[in-house]
């Protein structure tokens, strides 16, 4: 509390001085006054009592400095003072200023942008209420190293029936959608949902309504929601939309209203539709595709482990009860995994690597002006001097120091951040789309934040040790006329960073060479990829599935050798089935080919 005071009168003392002074007078005189009644009670006159006050006390200004110090010259007054001397040092020396700033405003943007990417994946990836309790429903065959298997529709109905750790539960899969009329002819992104997953999420409609649970029932689920994009670009905002039908896939769907986009970890749908089960496809021990995600928000005070070990004693429910379809021999079992890591996938470790990468970068920065700094203080040593030879103690030098630092900071700071911003809007413009899941990186009070704590850091960073180096100076030897004085100490100041900047510029090189190579390896695969798909479109044949990590290899071998396709994939037909698998040897990978031995291993009837 006596912080926030003297903060308080310090602010008043800095804007209302005027008023300040004349409270102060007023407040001394009338101390003048009380004194001199004193002596009148004893026979002396007014005036006489006055002067004998006046002389006995000194006078007004100094009874003024006695009596509150701190009306005179209070923290806030002295760095607003300090404040007004740096900016004056900033018009002395713009070429210098402008190198440092820009220096500086390339870091903190450069870790701006990248932060700023790390918030909307990482920290706050999930804009429902209470993100923490929705978690993803996977199964998994660790025998075999299968993991994250979407579920089937059975499955789905299942864990509706057992599942009691949940307060809500929903089921989402992705969807073909080719819109026509009032325009041409388009692809949409597009997902099944069921009417669950809304009011599980919090969802409020920008206009219209929502699914219904008659809207999940098999022949009543020609009903749309379009997201708030498709209603702009296709539509022109027409809010007239809601109950007309409009054409998805030849068939008349009832537009039901318009929301933001939801659920975007796969892919960021447009269009959504009902998910209506037929009775033959969610029925118990049916094994269907395993193309559902199963979402769930557990129960108030539930924990994700006890929800674990309920859907451990599902799995092995399923396991007795149909050992036809599932066996515990393979090590099927079910996990729970936090919604907000399936939303960052895994992009977790290389935002953590860009983040090192560019903190690296803002070292290099500080360096360079820290450098700067120190050149510039060998012609302010007489300065200093004069400073120190008028009373300014060791500490008032180095806070006049910090604060011109901080100032320069600040300003690189605000321009870091402006760099920021334009640097996301460009690659909102331009950038690859999906590569980030779920809401855009933007500038927001987290980032703002952020950038604030980086620029105070990097002031303290760069300025710290040139104000030491500075301050500490010999009187006799800076204010002769001309001197240099000892400059082995700064010389060596100056090495030591120069070689930490070099070091350090040696390992991002070096780190991103090898980035640099991934990066070519990766289109030269890319290359192949396509081509060999356009020799499949060419001949008619089925086109290969491009693969981009040992559990889509594994996912794209399972779609082609079982009913059991992943996530997002579609039943194959017998005649695909053998084409890919006499194609394995001379066109996927050789962990891809071990793991389509695993899924026929896993799934044959032998094994069951």
């Amino acid at each position: 509390m006596s912080l926030l005071r003297s903060l308080s009168n310090g602010l008043r003392s800095l804007f209302r001085k005027q008023r300040v002074e004349a409270d102060l007078d007023e407040e001394l005189r009338g101390f003048l006054d009380v004194a001199a009644e004193e002596r009148m009670k004893h026979g002396m006159s007014r005036k006489d009592a006055l002067g004998a006050v006046r002389l006995e006390r000194g006078s007004l200004e100094v009874t003024k400095e006695v009596a509150c110090p701190a009306a005179r010259e209070s923290f806030v007054e002295t760095l607003w003072q300090d404040l007004r001397f740096a900016a004056r040092m900033l018009r002395m020396s713009p070429g210098f200023n402008t190198v440092a700033i820009v220096t500086l405003a390339l870091g903190i943007g450069a870790n701006t942008a990248i932060f700023s990417v790390i918030d909307a994946v990482l920290l706050h990836p999930l804009p429902y209420p209470e993100p923490d309790r929705l978690v993803v429903v996977q199964e998994t065959l660790p025998r075999y190293s299968l993991h994250g298997i979407s579920p089937t529709a059975a499955d789905y109905a299942e864990f509706r029936r057992q599942a009691t750790c949940f307060s809500q539960i929903a089921a989402v899969t992705g969807a073909a959608a080719t819109l026509t009329g009032n325009g041409q002819p388009e692809d949409i992104p597009a997902q099944r949902i069921t009417a669950s997953a809304f009011p599980m999420l919090g969802v409020v409609p920008i206009l219209g309504g929502l699914f219904t649970s008659d809207d999940d029932q098999p022949g009543s689920d020609h009903v749309a929601i379009l997201s708030e994009g498709l209603w702009t670009r296709r539509y022109g905002r027409d809010r007239s939309i809601v109950g007309r039908n409009i054409q998805i896939n030849s068939e008349s769907y009832r537009v039901a209203g318009v929301i933001r986009p939801i659920l975007d970890y796969r892919i960021t749908a447009d269009l959504w539709m009902p998910l209506a089960f037929d009775r033959a496809e969610a029925a118990p021990g049916t094994r269907g595709p395993h193309n559902i995600d199963v979402i769930g928000r557990l129960k108030p005070g539930g924990n994700i482990q006890e929800a674990r070990d309920e859907f451990h004693r599902i799995a092995a429910l399923l396991v007795e009860q149909y050992p036809n379809q599932v066996s515990m021999d393979h090590g099927f079992s079910i996990d729970l995994k936090p919604l907000a890591e399936r939303q960052a996938g895994d992009l977790k470790t290389p935002l953590l690597v860009l983040i090192a990468a560019v903190g690296a970068l803002m070292l290099i920065a500080c360096a360079n002006v820290s450098n700067l700094l120190l050149v510039r203080a060998m012609m302010r040593r007489r300065e200093m001097g004069i400073r120190s030879a008028l009373g300014a103690s060791r500490v008032r030098v180095i806070r006049q120091l910090l604060t011109e630092s901080l100032l320069l900071a600040s300003i690189a700071g605000a321009a870091g951040t402006l760099l920021a911003r334009y640097g996301l809007h460009l690659y909102g413009q331009f950038g690859p789309t999906g590569l980030i899941p779920g809401s855009q990186p933007a500038i927001n009070a987290w980032v703002m934040g952020f950038s604030i704590v980086v620029s105070i850091a990097t002031s303290m960073l760069f300025g710290l040790a040139p104000a030491l180096e500075t301050s500490r100076i010999d009187l006799t030897e800076a204010l002769k006329e001309g001197s240099r004085g000892s400059t082995t100490g700064r010389r060596l100041l100056r090495e030591s960073m120069v070689a930490f900047e070099v070091g350090v510029s040696l390992v991002l090189l070096i780190g991103a060479g090898l980035l640099v190579r991934s990066f070519i390896r990766l289109e030269q695969l890319r290359a192949i990829r396509e081509i060999q798909m356009n020799r499949g479109r060419s001949s008619g044949k089925p086109a290969l599935r491009p693969v981009s990590s040992k559990l889509s290899e594994s996912r794209s071998c399972a779609a082609a050798t079982s009913p059991l396709p992943t996530s997002g994939a579609r039943p194959v037909q017998p005649s695909s089935m053998r084409l890919s698998l006499g194609n394995c040897s001379r066109t996927q990978t050789p962990s891809a080919c071990r793991s389509l031995s695993r899924w026929r291993e896993a799934l044959s009837p032998s094994s069951g």
